[in-house]
């Protein structure tokens, strides 16, 4: 990327920033002062994001399949040695064909928490040499849903599209914690940001998949407590400015701006322990703490 790129607030990268709470996002931290790095699945994708935020130098493409490991370590390679001050892990599937990664991964899991690991692991030196360098993770009350053992981390495609993102939501509020919890130092800071229910194409792929009870509630009473991506996009643009100012590590923020409580499994040391070693293993990739010792 271009080194000499300037400076507003600084430089972010949102993931899956193409549709949705992601493009609203990128929009709004542009629109706010901060230089954007739009990452989407495809070029055309990406394109169309930026032309719709806006064609300038503070807004710049990065167009790789996060289901692929060699793509997520060839944005790292295209970010370079340009400065980046924080990354919203935005992007996670719904995985309806029960597909999987490169590796045999359950797709929304290797998209939405291994792809997330990864890209911290590969850019956590450069978010250290920044003022306060964040990662944000977009979470989810249905990591409340994620059913099966105390330590159990990875979902099987057969479980289905429900627990897969259920545990996948888990997987990233749990990261988010034990990595807050290993930065208490202050100069890096993780959390975890819940938009509620937002009408974005995932929420009706999700209605158009869904039967009985389930289905009346999502398209007759959901609609009446969703926001629109735009209003979820300036919330997370504010908390992204209000961690400049105060720390929000380790906090699960909601889009009403206030502070909400994580389900206790991700608070779990035990499970967090187990994530962590999962992660190692399935990634091949350590992240290194703020101190320069291995987690």
């Amino acid at each position: 990327m271009n080194n000499q790129t300037p400076r507003t607030k600084g430089t972010v990268l949102v993931t899956g920033a193409t549709s949705g709470i992601g493009l609203a996002t990128a929009s709004s931290l542009r629109e706010s002062g901060w230089t954007v790095l739009v990452h989407g699945r495809t070029k055309e994708k990406t394109l169309q994001a930026i032309r719709r935020i806006h064609s300038d130098p503070d807004v710049q493409p990065i167009f790789r399949d996060l289901g692929s490991a060699v793509e997520v370590d060839a944005i790292a390679e295209q970010i370079g040695d340009s400065p980046l001050d924080a990354i919203i892990h935005n992007a996670c599937p719904t995985n309806f064909e029960g597909r999987k990664d490169d590796s045999g991964v359950e797709l929304t899991f290797a998209v939405g928490h291994l792809a997330a690991w990864r890209l911290t692991a590969l850019l956590l030196p450069k978010l250290a040499s920044s003022k306060t360098g964040r990662v944000v993770f977009v979470g989810s009350q249905s990591h409340k849903e994620a059913r099966g053992g105390p330590t159990q981390v990875v979902p099987s495609v057969e479980r289905g599209v429900n627990q897969a993102y259920a545990y996948t939501k888990l997987a990233n509020l749990t990261m988010c914690l034990e990595l807050a919890r290993r930065w208490k130092d202050g100069r890096l800071q993780a959390f975890a940001f819940d938009p509620g229910p937002t009408e974005t194409p995932m929420m009706q792929k999700l209605r158009d998949n869904q039967t009985g009870i389930k289905s009346f509630l999502m398209t007759s009473v959901l609609p009446w407590f969703s926001r629109m991506p735009e209003d979820v996009g300036r919330a997370m643009a504010w908390a992204l400015d209000a961690s400049q100012a105060r720390s929000l590590n380790g906090k699960y923020i909601h889009a009403n701006r206030r502070e909400i409580a994580p389900a206790r499994r991700a608070r779990d040391p035990a499970r967090a322990a187990e994530l962590w070693q999962t992660s190692k293993r399935l990634t091949g990739l350590d992240i290194v703490t703020s101190t320069g010792s291995r987690a």
